[in-house]
């Protein structure tokens, strides 16, 4: 019976059918199931084993039919206490919308008491993949697969493990903590709170964290089997308030992250400096000066002695601060460092700086007990990161605001990373030094970025275009890797063109050289036409960039080639390029690298421009011409044919050698059919003929005496194309060459 005939069936008809059980085996009911969903509502089958029932519960898991999921349920030939439980949420990780149908069988599973699968040795490897799959780009803040159905099959599973029942209100609902309390694995613990850091399920993680049962078997400090950390996922989650909750907590201060190409050996609380999370980086600051003192009450930190403070995060390069500043500064006590800093010993004072201790890398082992903060700051900057405005305006009115931090930032760096627009111009108006602000990207203690530079890699086009406005801003210097400000412009993946386009035109007002390191280069050219800008490149030709580079550079016309851009190659000839160049560090023509990029547009543009060259310059290889042959509309057109035939010159012994080697007739033919002499010689005065022979090539033997190559030919040392038969076809295939030649030759 059809898939039709029993859907059209009525009810009283379906009940009297009796289906035996080896249809199983006739047909596929993966694609039937809605045959195989009728058959099981209405007991159509006397008989089905327990096997073949667990493979159509995972066809209808894994095609998300739920309501042949719940038949299979119901039929009483299903029994449930024989399904590999693992095995299926296991392979349903990676399923899109899964939720309903995973939703009905785990009520299945309650109704019977079956939980032994949540047991960590079966539910570790499910949750680790799980949240292997929803791994958090750290720059991007993407997903490695689709965002939607990863975070939320995540979720499903913490919750099958820490609910069971699958609960709408977390906050009223009750965690079991049945297979979890007695765990020892503290990396399985932190694959728990990572996965609920990821799907932002602060609730349940609260109750994970709190419950005294489990509280004291946690430690955040430990990664999972991902190698994830706690602290880590939820500053790559960017979520602030779990990552302020597990500081609170004893999360370690000083981790040190190595899970990215850009992150390596790299401090976290530098990393939230180089990605511009200020607030976290006030969470750091704030949480664990209380960490530090380790005392949290006010009344305690009242009674703290001053000199205790002395050993804070806040440094200066200058001199050291007087404990009860310190104090103040941290107590937030605005009156009392007002007071303090009419104090002869708290008054601004220069002394030799021997510049700040960088600690980008470190080279010590990482101790998880260690709680103290590496990388101290000056008390201006702290105060700014920390947003205690009232201290802030009391200390810059008297700090070196020049002064550098333990991470070698001056306060403009920070103002620049943090877009704070307001700042950048009072630091202006009070002569901030705009060349020396960072140290932020170099192991290099000699290495000083410039504000443009920093503004530049925090992506912010408004402080950039406000810095240069700056009188005292040098355009024309390069950094440290001798790149000038427009190359860092244009190299920059975080503007658009639209945005380079401005940067660059404002860059070029105010005077910045477009080929500053000569005249006869510009790397500012080659970057555009690199990215096959017309807008900028436009614009610096406008202001006087040169469109054709001195020997020894790639022209910007080679490259427009290069880059098949057909409009480039137009604005670059109206403005002056020289079509006839040379192609960088080889001896043949532009006309003829375009040929061999196969883009017949263009090649026919160069060809129409008055004064164009048809030789080439070069001899023609037999790597040119496989590589040409495989563009058929270039390989036909008039344009390539007109070209090949003024070049012909140019074939040489050595390509006749190639082609007869390589037995490749294909690039013979280009040749014959743009009048090649079929009987031209090498070298040692072999023709095409010769060397097939020579190398006892039947088939090329036959191609070149079809298409009429000579017979009688003799190369330099007297042989004919019989005797070299006779002494080189001695093979199974050359005793026919020899056959055929003995034929249509006759000795002399």
């Amino acid at each position: 019976m059809n898939k039709e005939s029993i859907i059209s069936s009525d009810n009283e008809d379906v009940n009297k059918l009796e289906i035996n059980s080896s249809i199983f085996d006739k047909f596929n009911f993966n694609f039937y199931q809605d045959v195989l969903c009728l058959m099981l509502e209405y007991h159509c089958v006397r008989t089905i084993s327990p096997e073949k029932m667990n493979d159509f519960l995972y066809s209808a898991i894994y095609s998300k039919n739920q309501l042949l999921v719940e038949q299979i349920l119901k039929s009483p030939f299903f029994d449930i206490k024989s399904v590999p439980v693992d095995d299926i949420l296991f392979k349903s990780i990676r399923i899109f919308n899964i939720r309903p149908v995973i939703e009905c069988f785990i009520k299945e599973l309650e109704l019977h008491g079956i939980r032994n699968f949540l047991q960590r040795k079966s539910y570790e490897k499910i949750l680790k993949e799980a949240s292997k799959i929803y791994l958090l780009d750290h720059k991007n803040r993407n997903i490695k697969t689709n965002s939607i159905y990863c975070k939320d099959n995540l979720k499903l599973f913490t919750e099958i493990l820490l609910y069971h029942n699958i609960p709408y209100f977390k906050e009223k609902s009750q965690i079991d903590l049945t297979f979890i309390k007695e765990e020892e694995k503290a990396s399985y613990l932190s694959l728990i709170i990572n996965s609920l850091i990821k799907v932002g399920d602060f609730v349940t993680l609260q109750k994970v964290m709190e419950d005294p049962s489990i509280k004291s078997k946690i430690n955040i400090d430990i990664a999972d089997e991902n190698n994830e950390l706690p602290l880590i996922t939820a500053f790559d989650a960017n979520s602030i308030e779990i990552f302020q909750y597990l500081l609170e907590h004893g999360a370690n201060p000083n981790i040190i992250l190595n899970n990215n190409e850009t992150r390596f050996n790299d401090l976290l609380l530098y990393t939230t400096i180089v990605e511009q999370k200020f607030q976290m980086m006030a969470c750091f600051l704030v949480d664990y000066c209380k960490v530090f003192f380790n005392e949290e009450e006010e009344e305690k930190k009242e009674n703290k002695s001053s000199r205790q403070y002395a050993r804070s995060i806040i440094l200066s390069n200058y001199k050291t601060y007087s404990p009860d500043l310190i104090k103040a500064i941290y107590l937030r006590k605005s009156h009392q460092v007002e007071l303090l800093l009419e104090l002869p010993e708290n008054k601004k004072v220069k002394g030799l700086w021997e510049g700040p201790i960088f600690p980008e890398k470190l080279n010590v082992p990482w101790n998880p007990s260690y709680r103290k903060l590496i990388g101290k700051f000056t008390a201006l900057i702290y105060s700014y990161l920390i947003g205690d405005h009232d201290i802030f305006e009391i200390l810059i009115e008297c700090s070196d605001i020049n002064e550098k931090d333990g991470f070698g930032n001056c306060l403009l760096f920070y103002a620049i990373m943090n877009e704070d627009l307001t700042l950048i111009t009072r630091l202006m108006e009070l002569g901030a030094d705009f060349e020396n602000i960072s140290k932020i990207k170099s192991a290099n203690p000699s290495d000083d970025y410039m504000a443009i530079e920093i503004a530049l890699y925090s992506g912010n086009k408004n402080v950039f275009l406000k810095l240069i406005e700056i009188p005292a801003i040098n355009l024309n210097r390069t950094n440290h890797l001798n790149n000038s400000i427009l190359e860092m412009v244009m190299e920059s993946p975080l503007f658009s063109e639209h945005d380079k386009i401005e940067m660059v035109e404002n860059l070029l007002k105010r005077g910045c050289r477009r080929d500053l390191h000569n005249s006869s280069y510009s790397p500012a050219m080659f970057l555009a036409v690199n990215m096959n800008s017309l807008s900028i490149v436009k614009l610096l030709i406008r202001y006087g960039a040169n469109v054709n580079f001195g020997d020894g550079y790639q022209s910007p016309l080679e490259i427009a080639i290069y880059r098949k851009s057909l409009p480039m190659v137009q604005l670059l000839l109206d403005h002056g390029a020289n079509i006839n160049s040379k192609v960088h560090n080889e001896r043949y023509s532009l006309l003829w690298y375009a040929i061999k990029q196969g883009d017949i547009t263009i090649v026919r543009y160069l060809m129409k421009q008055a004064g164009v060259h048809l030789s080439i310059g070069d001899d023609i290889t037999y790597e040119d011409l496989v590589l040409i042959s495989q563009y058929d509309d270039m390989v036909t057109s008039k344009e390539f044919q007109n070209i090949l035939q003024y070049n012909m010159y140019r074939v040489t012994g050595h390509l006749l050698q190639q082609i007869i080697h390589h037995n490749n007739i294909n690039v013979l033919k280009l040749l014959l059919n743009n009048h090649f002499a079929i009987d031209k010689k090498d070298s040692k005065g072999n023709t095409l003929l010769a060397n097939a022979v020579t190398k006892s090539d039947l088939s090329m033997v036959n191609f070149l005496i079809k298409q009429g190559a000579d017979l009688h030919s003799l190369n330099q040392r007297g042989q004919s194309i019989y005797d070299l038969a006779i002494i080189h076809c001695n093979t199974y295939h050359g005793r026919f060459i020899y056959n055929k030649i003995r034929r249509l030759i006759k000795p002399l």
